[in-house]
């Protein structure tokens, strides 16, 4: 686990070209999503990388509740009844594996998402997968849950990912 005193290195210029494509492809799936009643956002974001997780991870959801609003962010922790919470819950699995499954239901499984063949499916995922690989590399997954008030997305997912360099948070959601 990292510690304040170590700071992180970031990502080096390959690593951000790479977010950058990962962001492209979340992008025009999102895009190819959108419905008559509903719009779609998807993005993977690099949080600050010399603060731990859950650091970085209440510093992405501060501007979203307010300076001084009573929430907090928890590690697998019963969330407090009297706070918003934002909690981080480790996943056992292998990222990747959580990653097909997401981008299986959120690229293919929504109202107007893409009708293709199972073959043409299983080769997104796979490419998308091979590119996200390139960013998060080996690392930690953790199920990221937030109050409904945080947002006006009416359905919303996330994960946050964290590595020797970097923290992450990948989001889904509509709104209607």
């Amino acid at each position: 686990m990292e510690t304040k005193d170590q700071p992180r290195a970031g990502l080096s210029q390959p690593h951000r070209s790479s977010l950058f494509a990962c962001n492209g492809i979340l992008e025009v799936m999102a895009e190819l999503n959108r419905g008559c009643d509903h719009d779609c956002m998807y993005s993977l974001e690099q949080l600050h990388g010399d603060l731990s997780l859950a650091e970085a991870v209440a510093s992405h959801f501060q501007p979203q509740v307010g300076v001084g609003a009573e929430w907090t962010t928890e590690v697998g922790n019963s969330p407090r009844q009297d706070r918003e919470t934002v909690r981080l819950d480790q996943l056992q699995n292998d990222w990747k594996d959580v990653l097909e499954r997401s981008l299986a239901s959120w690229f293919f499984a929504q109202a107007y998402s893409p009708k293709t063949s199972q073959i043409n499916k299983a080769k997104v995922i796979c490419g998308s997968v091979n590119q996200f690989s390139d960013v998060l590399q080996t690392c930690s997954i953790f199920d990221v849950t937030r109050p409904a008030s945080m947002s006006s997305e009416v359905f919303w997912e996330g994960y946050a990912f964290t590595n020797n360099d970097s923290n992450f948070l990948l989001h889904f959601g509509f709104t209607d």
